[in-house]
C-alpha cells in the first residue's frame, strides 16, 4: 500500500445532503458524539437511528442494525466498501 495515498471520507452537513434511507453511515453531532447509524422514515416522519452494535457485510456493503433514537445529528459520512478477499498464490514472491 502506498503510504502517500490517503483515503478520505468527506463529512456532509445534513442541511446540504442526506444519505439514502437505511444506508449505514457515520453520524455525528460535531461535539464529540460519533456513531454508526442510518436515516429512517416511519409514521412519525424522518429521524436518525443508531447502531445496536450488530455490524456485518451484505452485498459488498458494511451494514449495521439500527434502533430509532432521538439523536442530534448534524453531520454524516458514507462508509467505505467492504474489503474483498482474493485468493493469493503464496508460491509466488511479489518482491522478486
Amino acid at each position: 500500500m502506498n503510504q502517500t495515498t490517503a483515503l478520505t471520507t468527506p463529512w456532509f452537513c445534513i442541511k446540504d445532503d442526506l444519505p439514502e434511507e437505511l444506508e449505514t453511515v457515520w453520524i455525528s453531532n460535531g461535539k464529540g458524539f460519533t456513531a454508526l447509524g442510518c436515516l429512517v422514515y416511519d409514521e412519525n416522519g424522518w429521524h436518525w437511528a443508531i447502531s445496536n452494535g450488530i455490524i456485518y457485510e451484505e452485498n459488498g456493503k458494511i451494514v449495521a442494525e439500527c434502533e430509532s433514537d432521538d439523536l442530534d445529528v448534524i453531520y454524516w459520512a458514507r462508509l467505505p466498501k467492504a474489503p474483498q478477499c482474493y485468493e493469493l498464490n503464496l508460491s509466488e514472491n511479489p518482491t522478486s
